[in-house]
């Protein structure tokens, strides 16, 4: 787990961001659902959304995106995992699956 992974310190930042009034933060999953969850209590009331992170295989990053929102986030605000994919489509039906069930 890089440094800027570990839920501490993404929970330390959220809760900054909680601090200074933000009404969103964009934050690295933290590896886990119960971790995640922690960083997302740590920001209350401020939402929270999961950053896209380095490019990593289809079945890895879905099943981060189910842990963070599982967790309560609010949402993801990802790029390099959805465009830099020869097929950008298929992995974007694949999140709106995840989000919206449909």
């Amino acid at each position: 787990m890089a440094i800027d992974e570990t839920p501490s310190i993404v929970a330390y930042g959220a809760r900054i961001g909680l601090e200074l009034g933000a009404d969103l933060v964009k934050v690295k999953y933290t590896g886990s659902t119960d971790s995640f969850k922690w960083v997302v209590e740590c920001a209350s009331p401020t939402k929270v959304v999961m950053s896209g992170g380095e490019m990593i295989e289809d079945e890895e990053f879905l099943s981060k995106i189910k842990g963070a929102l599982n967790a309560g986030a609010v949402g993801i605000a990802v790029g390099r995992n959805v465009w830099q994919r020869p097929e950008p489509m298929d992995i974007t039906n694949k999140i709106h699956q995840i989000i919206f069930g449909s």
